[in-house]
């Protein structure tokens, strides 16, 4: 499959470098608004460094990979779709509800190929958690509970344009609680706080919590902050009627020194980039596989809506202090 990446950013460059080690790939041009950066890594990858307009006019090019600023999504995903390309677009898709779902349907109408990008799917570690819990070995999920730490908070510039630590960090969180349990829920209590940063005209939260409520009465707790003095810090655990099943945190060595000084062991991944660094790989040969094989590509835009609009109530949970319905939902 030839590609194009568009968006030269941290994940522009980690979907770059995959797409030219991948079997079946063939990683045919880059872009980013800055010239340079694109003309370094097309050298570095011996690809063509190309302009938005071209990419989508070649016809060799079968699909792009759009990790460019969230506010340019929409518009690439159109023009993608209008084009004939397989479109894979990192989360989010927009941070709007409404410019959301016009994008999507402007997508049907095409019958075009997106997949959204939440990696976390991807990782093996998680994937055996929603396997193990599907085979219902288990019992019945009775109590979620996710962690979400990030080392450092992002910039102020970033925390502008992110769209808060809801719609930019939890939905990662809120596409798992989908994931795993294929199940819509039923209402969101939020809370958020600034403990150690000062967001100002941003209105983001450094620390948040929310709490998911499902059909049948289970609980889903979602934690995150933006700091942690340990590493990136990454945890699943589901409660269940038979037992408990739990992901815990990944290391870059998993050696354990004991001592008369007692036990240590690694520090946690710095960061997404090496934690998950498996997952994107695996992401994307699984967006190659679908346009291939031609199965539906998941997940799906409609994943992206789903996460946005928990992120959304959510951001209005806490805004109101009180619970807020969900509605909307397509599993």
């Amino acid at each position: 499959m030839n590609l194009a990446v568009i968006g030269l950013g941290r994940i522009g460059c980690i979907h770059a470098e995959n797409l030219n080690m991948l079997p079946n790939t063939n990683l045919v041009a880059v872009s980013d608004i800055d010239q340079m950066v694109a003309n370094d890594l097309a050298k570095t990858y011996g690809c063509l460094a190309l302009s938005v307009p071209d990419i989508m006019d070649s016809k060799n090019i079968e699909g792009i990979v759009i990790c460019s600023p969230t506010p340019t999504h929409t518009e690439l995903i159109k023009l993608g779709s209008r084009c004939g390309k397989a479109i894979f677009c990192e989360k989010p898709i927009d941070l709007s509800i409404n410019q959301v779902r016009k994008c999507l349907k402007y997508v049907d109408n095409f019958n075009g190929f997106l997949m959204i990008g939440f990696n976390r799917r991807f990782d093996p570690n998680f994937f055996q958690l929603k396997e193990k819990i599907s085979s219902g070995s288990l019992g019945n999920p009775e109590i979620i509970q996710i962690i979400s730490r990030d080392p450092n908070p992002p910039t102020r510039e970033y925390t502008k344009t992110s769209g808060g630590i809801f719609k930019d960090m939890m939905i990662h969180d809120f596409d798992m609680v989908l994931y795993i349990l294929n199940e819509a829920p039923n209402s969101v209590m939020a809370y958020g706080s600034n403990l150690f940063t000062e967001h100002g005209d941003t209105k983001d939260y450094d620390t948040a919590t929310a709490i998911l409520t499902m059909q049948g009465g289970q609980q889903i707790i979602i934690s995150n902050s933006r700091r942690t003095t340990y590493g990136y810090d990454q945890r699943v655990e589901i409660h269940c009627s038979k037992g408990t099943i739990a992901a815990q945190n990944m290391r870059p060595s998993d050696i354990e020194i004991a001592t008369k000084n007692g036990f240590s062991r690694p520090k946690l991944h710095e960061f997404f980039m090496s934690r998950y660094s498996e997952a994107y790989k695996i992401e994307m040969m699984a967006f190659v596989e679908s346009f291939t094989n031609g199965t539906q590509p998941s997940p799906s835009g409609a994943a992206g809506l789903n996460s946005l609009l928990i992120a959304e109530a959510a951001g209005q949970s806490v805004k109101s202090g009180k619970p807020v319905k969900l509605s909307g939902l397509q599993l």
